[in-house]
């Protein structure tokens, strides 16, 4: 049975199966299920590799098709060399086809049946991010299926009211639109059966959470035909005669309420009216069924519908109404009201639009005689509502009242807390189901102990499915062996942002007395390089004089040598251990930061090499992961597993099968659930807890006088250390341990280090903060950050990402967005433009929150420059989401005028105007620039503008005037003040347009010079974006000399390169080149590749189109494929028009020509295409472009006009410097011979090519 309405699953015989392990290995599976017939491998690849080459994402079908083959068993995948298809038959089932049905359901047991199969939206959770198409797929389907499922509940709302009552028909609508809030359909329903059934009360809190939810959903309020639902609503309806009697347990809120310290009546009455509205509305969020007594309120908790947790609400509602009724008046001459409360909980006879749910009043009664022994301001419950609550509940036995109707004494009991719970728990669990694991990681670390050579490991599984239970087994089972315990490190959510986060509190212990010495030495001590200390001071924030330095250093400096340090120091570390082997968990690596997971992937192929195990929760992708690293998953214990797992962890409180079965039923498999529903259990005897919420809330609350602290660590983070503990709660370190180890007895903590502290579990820490109110929390960041300044005034400039977090939890918005901006610019003066994207776009989400009135503008200047290069190097200079960047920006910034400090927002706006418009555009941003520049006065920013005024006018065609201007932002260049701050390096960006202006101007040995100088000088800044840029360009530039070796050598390093750092241009440019290159050498799947990166261009930079479109007309025509090429050169020609980018126009032109005779034309059909060539080349100025035209109309006349056709070479030759050595230049002299040939058999006067060289 594969489920894919709700959560992924898929079980044999009731039994779930493990999952695929990975994501497109159950989106195929599930595309497969749903789309009946054959699919093409090819249409399958795009579907879910729409990034990757038609090769590649073959390559990537096959494993998972081979995947799901292993998986499938029982039922096949039908898989040829062309086709793909999962044949529905009997062997297997799909929920989607039984709740869609082949036929439309009539009656109403069949659409319940249908309904039935809904358990949630189609693929609820899941995500493929960098697959749009199968995203949209899912989304249409998701959508689909949702409509369907409106029209089915509000059909069956419809017969149930016809055949048993509005009553009925009530629950059918509370789930639709509990399933389906934005459907106001299901709201007009319920609103109307509620409205039918006379409970109008109830319909009025309903269309309060109508107008919350579609507001939330949608953004609109309720339509005109909602709101009249109630606008005019009729008495009570009289109970329908079909409507029979039912039985039902409830719970009954007797809840009396008046004002004894006020004696006037007036007064008296309008304030009994206000607290009466007060409770009335807190009865009704609660869930009740609300209607008015003599004197006050009944709730009836249970009617109409059962809900889990009844009684609970009801005590719940007791206390709230308590509160709520003493509030009123409370500052006003004599005082607030007071509410008595009586709790009972018993069988009634109810029928559907009676006045009172309980028609014989017996429980009502009994409430009733509960209520009156309870003192003003008190809530009473009987022993019967006790027993549904005594294990969330504090109380006091009150004594006993007596039923007047029966006589007999019933016990109650005061109402003093809900929620409160005093367990306790310690020690770890046992180990059940997890054998295989086990042996398959103590197989991995035999290898590593045996081989030396280094293991990845990740080990997966759902929050509570025992990752670290396991793992203390493998440490347990390597202390047995004498091998030293492994370093264990935790990633945690609230630092997920901070590189390196797990590793830092590791590395201030382990360099502590380094650093009160002499740090250098010490590292120096370690064999660490003196470049290490400035990293390692910086990881510490122990000294920021190196920030400024670091902007300078080459990009991914920072990072190689960070990296290289705490390998140093971690392998120092286990020094001592069999071959400095010691293993390496790092738990949690789904909050872990991109540096950590370099780091892991160092340190296992480290020599000698390591046991790194890294644990993440099921779901979490890892393609930065080798495809050597062994993956481990823990599936749910089955059924057996779960009962021995409740036995063992109950030894000495056995519990009877029944209530064994009932664990096992209700843990779904997961450990920790078993854990805590048979802890629950041996306290309460005989009953379950509703959810596991109730049961970590009742663990939270087993701290008792302690968990004020409890909720404080758990805003601290996951882990605490006692001595930062001390400070923030203001008193003796000594006492803040006690108060931790404490915690640590009762099973919420649990040691980490000496005098640190981490929750027993994830879950644990998030009910503890959960359990605050949203001002509690707010309250607590605030304490938490106070006390962290006031003992380290600048502990937010080193370390930004905690203070963001805190400060945005506190409420404090403005200092939350300045400690993001911050974490930014650290993250951009690392090449990490992931993570410095992520801190600025939060920030100017967290600009929203500020108070109205605030000035923000400023700020959002500031922010979004701090978006620009990022932007640009993630998605390309003319994506639409930099160019929204820079837009947004000047209109921010209209105020400002001519500022020269607006230099980098038209910087962004030069970058996309091609793209945006043309280079008509181009060239006036560039003139733009060179005024601020001129007014700024600093060579640097001049240098970036004469390359921007130069870049534009070499793609108008204007190559002499923009070869000047490279060579002016050449001379400019100012070595010792350059800086990175617009994302790449001047002199580089100037050299390598330089070298295209070059050979377009016939200075071919002068264009590889500046080639060769700008990639020398890239490498030696080893700044990601900009070595890029240079590589691209060499690639080009051996690409027009014809050299498909140099260029694929340069694409193949920058395409490394793109990829790693993330730089969406030129890992594009690097794959055109490559494909390009494979075609000159014979390969014609490389025109797939090409065809594939055109697709995408258009997102990245529409302005650097023709350049992509050159490689696929040169390389359609070099495979032999014309008609691809002839589009392209349409393309191209519209392209050239359209942006205004000439300067390829000449070559457009001419291929066309030459594709038309490769597809069989005449040459007098061709040769006007390549004349226009020629005559484009020389309005251009380009010797190179007229050398090739010339080339070209020299091979159409050779036979019939050999001299014309030596003529014309000789004249384009000419315009060259001599000893010019280019690929075209040799077939220019090889042609010009055989014109020389041809013209001596004709006039007996052989030409020569020495003639004119």
């Amino acid at each position: 049975m594969l489920r894919l309405l709700g959560t992924f699953h898929l079980e044999k015989t009731g039994t779930p199966i493990p999952l695929p392990r990975y994501q497109r290995a159950r989106a195929l599976l599930a595309f497969l299920a749903v789309e009946k017939g054959p699919h093409s491998r090819e249409f399958l690849a795009d579907l879910l590799w729409p990034m990757q080459d038609a090769v590649s994402g073959r390559e990537n079908l096959r494993r998972m098709l081979f995947q799901l083959k292993e998986l499938l068993q029982a039922s096949p995948l039908e898989a040829t060399r062309t086709t793909v298809r999962l044949p529905h038959g009997t062997a297997w089932r799909l929920d989607v086809a039984e709740f869609m049905g082949e036929s439309e359901p009539v009656h109403q047991a069949d659409i319940m049946q249908r309904l039935a199969s809904y358990r949630g939206h189609f693929m609820y959770g899941f995500a493929l991010d960098d697959s749009p198409p199968f995203e949209q797929w899912m989304e249409a389907r998701r959508a689909e299926y949702q409509s369907r499922f409106v029209a089915l509940s509000l059909r069956l709302a419809d017969l149930l009211q016809r055949s048993e009552g509005s009553a009925s028909a009530i629950g059918i609508a509370r789930h639709l639109v509990l399933m389906a809030p934005w459907a106001e359909t299901g709201w007009q329903c319920l609103l109307r059966l509620l409205v039918d059934n006379g409970r109008i009360e109830e319909a009025r809190g309903e269309l309060t959470r109508c107008r919350a939810a579609l507001q939330d959903e949608l953004g609109i309020e309720p339509s005109v035909q909602t709101l009249a639902l109630l606008d005019a609503c009729a008495p009570p309806a009289a109970p329908r005669t079909d409507e029979v009697p039912e039985r039902r347990q409830m719970t009954v809120l007797h809840c009396e309420l008046g004002v004894p310290d006020e004696t006037d009546p007036e007064t008296q009455t309008q304030r009994f009216e206000r607290a009466t509205q007060a409770c009335r509305q807190v009865l009704l969020e609660a869930g009740a069924h609300v209607t008015p007594t003599p004197g006050g309120l009944l709730g009836y908790f249970g009617f109409p519908l059962a809900r889990e947790g009844d009684a609970r609400r009801a005590a719940h509602a007791a206390l709230d109404c308590i509160r709520t009724a003493a509030d009123v008046g409370a500052n006003e001459a004599g005082g607030g009201a007071q509410a008595r409360i009586g709790l009972h909980s018993g069988i009634v006879i109810s029928q559907a639009g009676q006045a009172s749910p309980d028609m014989a009043g017996l429980v009502v009664g009994l409430a009733a005689r509960v209520r009156e022994a309870a003192a003003p301001g008190e809530a009473l419950m009987s022993a019967s509502t006790r027993r549904l609550i005594a294990h969330i509940c504090r109380d006091e036995a009150h004594g006993k009242v007596r039923d007047s109707l029966s006589g007999r004494e019933i016990e109650v009991f005061s109402l003093l807390e809900v929620g409160a719970r005093r367990a306790r728990w310690a020690g770890d669990s046992p180990l059940v189901g997890r054998t295989t694991q086990l042996a398959a990681l103590e197989d991995a670390l035999q290898d590593v102990l045996a081989c030396g050579t280094g293991r990845l490991v990740l080990l997966s599984g759902a929050a509570g499915s025992g990752k670290t239970r396991l793992l203390r087994e493998l440490a347990a089972h390597m202390a047995a062996r004498d091998l030293p315990p492994p370093e264990v490190f935790s990633c945690l959510p609230e630092r997920s942002d901070k590189f390196f986060h797990p590793f830092l509190d590791w590395l201030k212990a382990a360099l502590e007395p380094a650093i009160e010495q002499n740090l250098s030495a010490s590292l120096a001590a370690l064999d660490l390089p003196a470049e290490a200390t400035p990293v390692i001071a910086s990881l510490l924030g122990i000294d920021a004089t190196h920030e400024s330095t670091f902007r300078h250093w080459q990009a991914g400096q920072w990072s190689k040598l960070a990296i290289a340090a705490l390998s140093g120091l971690l392998r120092h570390a286990s020094m001592g251990s069999p071959a400095d082997q010691t293993p390496i968990f790092v738990e949690d690596v789904h909050w872990s930061d991109p540096l950590t997971r370099e780091l892991c992937i160092a340190l296992a192929a480290a020599t000698p090499g390591r046991l790194v195990v890294l644990t993440t929760r099921t779901g979490f992708e890892a393609p930065w992961l080798g495809s050597d690293t062994l993956h481990i998953a823990l599936p749910p214990l089955d059924g057996d597993e779960s009962l021995a797992l409740a036995k063992v962890a109950l030894a000495e409180n056995p519990l009877d099968m029944a209530q064994l079965a009932r664990v096992v039923s209700t843990s779904g498999g997961v450990p920790l659930f078993i854990e805590e529903l048979v802890r629950q259990m041996s306290i309460d005897g005989e009953l379950l807890p509703l959810t596991l919420h109730d049961t970590l809330q009742a663990r939270v609350d087993s701290a008792g006088t302690a968990l004020p602290t409890l909720r404080l660590c758990a805003s601290m983070g996951a882990s605490v250390d006692a001595a930062q503990l001390a400070l923030i709660e203001e008193r003796a370190t000594q006492d803040a341990l006690r108060t931790l180890e404490t915690l640590t007895e009762l099973g919420l903590l649990e040691p980490l280090a000496p005098g640190r502290f981490g929750f027993h579990h994830a879950l644990l820490r998030e009910a503890a903060y959960q359990s605050q109110t949203r001002s509690a929390q707010a309250a607590a960041h605030q304490k938490i950050v106070r006390a962290l300044l006031q003992h380290q005034p600048d502990a937010a400039k080193q370390d930004p990402e905690l203070f963001a977090w805190h400060y945005t939890r506190a409420g404090e918005i403005e200092a939350a967005i300045r400690c993001h901006a911050m974490a930014g610019g650290h993250a951009a003066a690392r090449s990490l433009y992931r993570e410095a994207l992520t801190h600025y776009q939060t920030a100017l989400d967290l600009i929203e929150k500020l108070p109205e009135g605030t000035p923000s503008a400023a700020l959002k200047i500031e922010l979004r420059l701090g978006c620009g290069i990022p932007l640009l190097a993630l998605h390309g200079n003319g994506s639409a989401q930099a160019i929204d960047n820079f837009r947004d920006t000047l209109a921010l910034a209209a105020p400002m005028g001519n500022d020269p400090r607006l230099f980098q927002v038209y910087w962004g706006l030069w970058l996309g105007s091609s793209s945006l418009e043309n280079f008509h555009l181009s060239r006036e941003f560039g003139e733009k620039l060179v005024a601020l520049a001129q007014q700024s006065r600093h060579p640097n920013t001049l240098s970036h503008a004469h390359y921007a005024l130069g870049n534009s006018l070499f793609c108008l065609g204007r190559f002499a005037e923009a070869a000047c201007e490279l060579e002016q932002g050449t001379a400019l260049y100012d070595a010792a003040t350059a800086s990175l701050e617009l994302g790449e390096d001047p002199l580089v960006t100037n050299l390598s347009f330089l070298s295209w202006a070059d050979w377009f101007c016939g200075r071919h040995d002068e264009a590889l010079a500046a080639s060769r100088r700008a990639v020398a000088r890239a490498r030696e800044l080893n700044h990601p974006y900009t070595l890029g840029y240079a590589l691209v360009f060499a690639a080009i530039l051996h690409r027009l000399r014809r050299e498909p070796e140099q260029a694929e050598t340069h694409a193949t390093e920058a395409f490394n390169l793109a990829e790693r750092f993330g730089i969406a241009l030129w890992q594009a440019a690097a794959l055109v080149i490559l494909g390009w290159s494979r075609v000159m050498r014979g390969d014609p799947e490389g025109m797939n590749t090409i065809f594939n990166v055109l697709s995408m261009v258009s997102a990245i930079m529409g302005g650097v189109e023709s350049m992509f479109l050159a490689h696929l007309i040169e390389a359609s025509h070099a495979a032999g494929m014309p008609e691809p090429g002839l589009q392209a050169v349409e393309r191209g020609l519209a392209v050239a028009e359209l942006r205004k980018d000439w300067h390829y126009l000449a070559e457009f032109q001419r291929m066309k020509g030459e594709l038309l005779l490769s597809q069989g034309a005449s040459a007098d059909q061709a040769a006007p295409w390549f004349a226009q060539a020629a005559h484009t080349a020389a309005e251009q100025g380009s010797p190179s472009l007229q050398l090739r035209a010339a080339i070209s109309q020299a091979r159409c006349c050779i036979h019939a006009e050999p001299g014309k056709a030596h003529n014309l070479l000789a004249t384009a030759l000419a315009r060259l410097p001599p000893h010019t050595d280019t690929g075209d230049v040799r077939e220019a002299l090889e042609l010009a011979q055989r014109a020389g040939e041809h013209a001596a058999l004709i006039s007996n006067n052989p030409l020569s090519p020495a003639d004119f060289r």
